[in-house]
């Protein structure tokens, strides 16, 4: 485990992690429930599923994209190899004992990408080719430095996924990027065909992130990502506008890259 990434990990907190291929996310039983709040406290409020943290530094090219897992591989490094696993957290209780001991992302070094994702899935394209991402970037400040921003704009985003506040078993995970410039936030789904779902996670995006008028957005699908070698070449660009889900994004282009938020922005309300 990097030391970079956490300042430690009490062995009782990490007890659950585990070394499993990806899967397909299945809601626990509806059986499965607590008759009061006594009950829930004993059992450290479980979550719907297990979610698993990850750690990997991303190699970038001279232009200062991040050179993902086809390229690497293309380079001789394998991106599968290394992701490094932190430890899976099944209740509420082990997740705030996990996230306690980590580091914040704006301590990390730069080309980090630290993820989130449900137990047994690996964040890679591969894991779910008909699948995709939503993303916000998020511009640094002068000389490259990450405000604390991040810092909330990350722990707001992972508390509300452990929680379903994306209310749809269709969300697998999210993944912070660090970058010289800018980070950017992502929030994964496993199948890209339902474009109703898809704006509703953006929505929802927005709601939780608190997205002021005029934030842009970008989405990725997985098996463009396996085309192009990178998550945020030739990703398709959206405007947030409107509070219904229907009026959410629109596209603005498809082509050319969007200037990131900066942190001056009013944008996050």
């Amino acid at each position: 485990m990097s030391s970079a990434v956490v300042a430690q990990v009490s062995s009782e907190a990490s007890t659950n992690t585990t070394t499993s291929g990806a899967s397909t996310y299945e809601k626990k039983p509806k059986s499965q429930t607590f008759d009061n709040d006594e009950q829930l406290k004993a059992k450290g409020f479980p979550l719907e599923t297990k979610w698993t943290f990850w750690y990997a530094n991303t190699k970038v090219d001279k232009e200062g994209h991040p050179q993902d897992q086809q390229q690497q591989q293309d380079n001789g490094s394998h991106y599968r190899d290394c992701l490094n696993k932190l430890a899976t957290v099944s209740t509420i209780a082990e997740f705030c004992k996990v996230y306690a001991y980590l580091q914040k992302p704006s301590k990390l070094p730069k080309n980090s990408n630290i993820s989130l994702f449900r137990h047994e899935v690996v964040p890679m394209w591969e894991s779910f080719p008909q699948g995709g991402c939503w993303m916000v970037r998020i511009r640094k400040g002068e000389n490259g430095q990450t405000s604390t921003l991040i810092d909330r704009l990350w722990e707001q985003l992972i508390f509300s996924s452990i929680c379903e506040q994306f209310e749809t078993g269709n969300v697998v995970g999210c993944v912070l990027s660090l970058r010289t410039k800018e980070d950017v936030l992502q929030v994964w789904n496993k199948n890209s065909n339902n474009h109703a779902d898809r704006i509703h996670i953006c929505d929802r995006f927005k709601w939780i992130l608190h997205f002021g008028e005029g934030v842009v957005v970008q989405y990725k699908h997985n098996k463009l990502s396996i085309k192009d070698g990178s998550t945020f070449r030739n990703a398709r660009t959206f405007m947030v506008s409107g509070n219904e889900t229907s009026d959410v994004t629109r596209s603005v282009d498809d082509e050319t890259e969007p200037t990131p938020v900066s942190q001056k922005q009013p944008v996050f309300e």
